[in-house]
């Protein structure tokens, strides 16, 4: 006999499956993380206002209070997005810094950094090896370009 209440979960998961989110619900019914945990998250993303719809940047977000899984599910982001995030977020750059990094150092403004506009723009600033190396990868997105940091 039910009691006509919807839990929680059931309700997150109604929220996934009405927004159309494939990925998530992948994740969620292979049980690596919890419809919940990725509606909390996503809403997480939301609430930052991000200045660009970027995967680095809703990974950035949700590093260190999400699971990989659940970040994964929550911005669409590959694992190597998110281990450009986390490193990203441990190297002391904050969210806002990089966003203004990310929108200044875009020279041609096509909103894709490429490795000549990123290495020119890092070159310009005072930042350390290690936190040039982290925003480097954050903002190049191709896997095949040398970090010349």
């Amino acid at each position: 006999i039910s009691s006509g209440k919807v839990t929680e979960e059931e309700y997150a998961m109604s929220k996934l499956k009405s927004s159309g989110s494939t990925g998530a619900l992948k994740l969620v019914n292979s049980g690596k993380t919890t419809a919940t945990k990725v509606v909390n998250a996503k809403q997480d993303v939301k609430d930052a206002k991000l200045t660009a719809n970027k995967d680095i940047l809703k990974a950035y977000v949700l590093a260190g209070d999400y699971d990989e899984n659940t970040i994964q599910a929550a911005s669409g982001a590959s694992e190597n997005t998110i281990r450009e995030a986390v490193n990203l977020k441990n190297s002391g750059v904050g969210l806002t810094e990089f966003q203004k990094i990310y929108a200044n150092s875009d020279y041609d403004g096509n909103g894709r950094i490429k490795k000549a506009e990123a290495v020119d723009y890092l070159n310009k600033t005072k930042y350390s090896a290690s936190q040039k190396r982290a925003i480097f990868d954050a903002l190049i997105t191709n896997t095949n370009t040398k970090n010349p940091y």
